[in-house]
């Protein structure tokens, strides 16, 4: 089944593992796994209207959404070695 992206995050947080377990290339998700499906369609990701198999027992666990940032990398201070006075 494929979800979309739309004007949510890229990466849904999974804290129940404590790292990002699905992650929307190019605003397209695309899973087999019925657990996932239960996980996008509660956070509210759009669908397929293909059938979500809602008949599946999950436990409840939090969805958290976080939004990426972008690191730039900057450039590493160059230190000099302190010179001992004699």
């Amino acid at each position: 089944m494929k979800f979309y992206q739309g004007s949510l995050p890229p990466l849904v947080w999974n804290p129940k593992f404590g790292k990002v377990t699905m992650i929307f290339v190019d605003g397209v998700y695309e899973t087999k796994d019925a657990v996932e499906k239960e996980i996008l369609t509660r956070v509210g990701y759009r669908h397929d209207p293909k059938s979500v198999p809602l008949h599946v027992e999950i436990k409840p666990i939090e969805v958290s959404i976080k939004p990426v940032k972008k690191v730039i990398p900057t450039k590493s201070k160059m230190l000099r070695k302190k010179s001992k006075k004699r």
